[in-house]
C-alpha cells in the first residue's frame, strides 16, 4: 500500500471507508450493530468519528439505540435515538431517517453544548439533554 488514506471496499464495492484503519472497520463490524456501524461511518464521514462513543452513550440512555422511539407522549412527544422533544425543536418527519437523527444529533449537541462528548457529560450529570 502506498501512501495516502488506507480504503476497505465493504458489501462487495457497494460501499467505501476512507482514511479507517482495517482493524478499526473489523473491531467496529464485531461489536456494533448494522445500525449503530451506519451511525459511526456517518460520524466519520463527518470527521467526527471520535464523538461516536458520546453519541451511543446518549441514544443508548435515550431510546436503547430504537430510531423510532417515542417518549414523553404526555409532555408532547420525544422522538428518535435522540429523543427529540417535539414541543421544544418540532415533530421531526416520520419516519425519521437515521442520517437526519445523526445530524440533528450533532447541531443540536453543537448549539447546546459545544460539542457531541459535552453533551453526554451534561446528560450523565442531570440525567437528561
Amino acid at each position: 500500500m502506498g501512501a495516502g488514506p488506507h480504503r476497505l471496499v465493504l458489501c462487495g464495492g457497494a460501499d467505501e471507508v476512507s482514511g479507517v484503519s482495517y482493524l478499526l472497520v473489523y473491531i467496529l463490524t464485531v461489536i456494533l450493530t448494522p445500525l449503530q456501524m451506519e451511525a459511526y461511518l456517518i460520524l466519520h464521514e463527518k470527521g467526527r468519528g471520535h464523538e461516536y462513543f458520546c453519541m451511543a452513550e446518549v441514544f443508548h440512555a435515550e431510546s436503547s439505540w430504537r430510531p423510532d422511539a417515542v417518549g414523553d407522549v404526555a409532555l408532547g412527544g420525544s422522538y428518535g435515538l435522540p429523543q427529540r422533544h417535539a414541543p421544544a425543536h418540532g415533530m421531526p418527519p416520520w419516519p425519521w431517517p437515521l442520517r437526519e437523527q445523526v445530524e440533528w444529533t450533532l447541531e443540536y449537541a453543537d448549539e447546546r453544548y459545544g460539542g457531541m462528548c459535552e453533551a453526554a457529560e451534561a446528560r450523565r450529570s442531570k440525567g437528561w439533554w
